[in-house]
């Protein structure tokens, strides 16, 4: 995806696991980085970093806190290089002669600050970075196109749980917490708050049509369940869950020439 002289990555940087796609086929690799105590400079990023670390218990791991996502520029800035050099392998040398450009998802509650640094450490080897929502990347991604009829999405990773409620072709409603183990019994009281002041159609559309997850955690049938019984709408789990944000994103990237006039 890009013209000539460039390419257009697009990038769900999660929490456990980072994924990326080109033009749909998509790759990924854990979000840890092995450092020495000798230097400050990463000895290893994802799978390596996992191997060394096993194999050399002097080395330190590096891996973000949950449902934070800018925390280790020095980390980050070495997963974005590894993940750029895959890249440039993948596409002919002539899109290699400008930077890319750069569409990422970040999760609903991302404060600016973190906003702030991570565009700062993929503008590191971009020309220019695009940021979107997470969960509207996810319900592209999941097959919702553009509609104003309501609709929900879900998502819980391995740092995060979010869902957002659109309707008329924005987000009408949003809950963010960090941390979706411990947080899930503070994130159902906050949705509970929110599921309170829906419009009747919105609420008899999602009694209806359920709600949509996407994210790591969709793939354990038993918490899909346990959810739905506590979110008191059906979940059901999209397809290839871990996938939907990428998917999204390649959607988005169709329109490149609107997507990037800025």
């Amino acid at each position: 995806m890009g013209d000539l002289f460039h390419f257009t990555i697009l990038i769900d940087w999660g929490t456990e696991r980072i994924r990326w796609t080109l033009d749909g086929e998509i790759d990924s690799l854990p979000n840890v980085v092995a450092f020495s105590k000798a230097s400050p400079d990463p000895v290893a990023v994802g799978e390596e970093a996992l191997r060394m670390l096993k194999d050399r218990p002097e080395l330190e791991k590096a891996v973000p806190p949950p449902g934070i996502l800018f925390a280790d520029p020095e980390a980050m800035t070495a997963l974005f290089a590894e993940i750029m050099q895959r890249a440039c392998l993948l596409v002919p040398w002539n899109r290699r002669l400008l930077k890319p450009k750069v569409l990422a998802s970040v999760p609903l509650g991302t404060t600016k600050l973190e906003t702030r640094g991570f565009c700062q450490v993929l503008k590191t080897q971009a020309q220019s970075v695009i940021l979107c929502e997470a969960p509207m990347a996810a319900a592209l991604g999941a097959g919702y196109g553009e509609t104003d009829a309501p609709f929900g999405m879900l998502d819980i990773g391995a740092g995060t749980m979010q869902v957002a409620v659109a309707a008329q072709g924005g987000l009408a409603h949003t809950v963010f917490r960090r941390d979706s183990i411990e947080g899930i019994h503070s994130f159902v009281e906050a949705f509970a708050k929110e599921r309170r002041k829906m419009a009747p159609r919105i609420l008899e559309t999602l009694r209806r049509d359920g709600i949509r997850m996407t994210g790591g955690r969709t793939n354990v049938p038993e918490f899909v369940k346990s959810l739905s019984d506590l979110l008191e709408f059906p979940v059901h789990p999209a397809q290839t869950p871990e996938h939907a944000v990428c998917r999204g994103l390649l959607e988005l990237a169709k329109d490149c020439k609107t997507l990037w006039k800025r």
